[in-house]
């Protein structure tokens, strides 16, 4: 049976999946702080690294899941909270980082833009989708109550491409945007309480992983 035809005959699935996967990319969360921050705070490149990092984080819960091991992660309390804890510690440390980088910009009344490679950019991204329990469940639910267990791999992996594409047009697109010269123009006399804002988004994002 080919892909096409295995579309067609999955079709209900695919809608929800589709549905579903472009409500999970625009939902405001740690993933939309972040490429926010990075993005104003640095550049639309930093934003668009940031981004392809939270889709390479994505292609990682979908192959455990294909794999049949988001059930093992979720019914392991030591495995489950090892990567809460750690992921919101790390939500913290980007918090924190961005609201000095505003509280600097306030102080000193002059824009301090980010110094941050596309390495560094493409980590942050990673490690903060990587380590979101919520993104866990989040695939979780997907993979055992949306998908069947008859649906092929091959399906499965086209259904975690549509989540992936669907983040990757979303937070680039918010890139760009954000990243505009005229925008941060318009903004600029705002940037010491963007980044505070965002710096506290990210650590009661932080918070929710912990108590979630």
């Amino acid at each position: 049976m080919n892909l096409l035809q295995l579309l067609i005959d999955h079709s209900n699935e695919l809608y929800l999946l589709t549905t579903l996967a472009i409500i999970m990319a625009i939902s405001p969360g740690a993933d939309f702080a972040l490429v926010c921050r990075n993005t104003m705070s640095s550049s639309s490149i930093s934003g668009i690294y940031t981004t392809l990092g939270i889709a390479t984080a994505l292609w990682l819960h979908i192959s455990y899941c294909i794999a049949g091991l988001a059930i093992l992660i979720s019914n392991s309390p030591v495995i489950f909270t090892a990567i809460k804890y750690t992921g919101a510690a790390y939500l913290v440390y980007l918090g924190f980082q961005s609201y000095i980088l505003g509280a600097s910009i306030q102080k000193n009344k002059t824009t301090t833009r980010l110094i941050l490679s596309n390495r560094s950019a493409f980590i942050s991204g990673f490690t903060s989708n990587a380590l979101n329990p919520k993104t866990t469940l989040f695939f979780l639910s997907i993979f055992t109550q949306l998908v069947s267990t008859s649906t092929p791999i091959a399906l499965q992996v086209v259904y975690g491409g549509i989540i992936c594409v669907a983040h990757l047009l979303w937070f680039t697109s918010l890139s760009l945007l954000l990243g505009q010269q005229r925008f941060l123009a318009k903004t600029q006399r705002f940037e010491p309480q963007i980044n505070k804002a965002l710096g506290i988004a990210l650590v009661l994002f932080a918070l929710r992983v912990v108590y979630l």
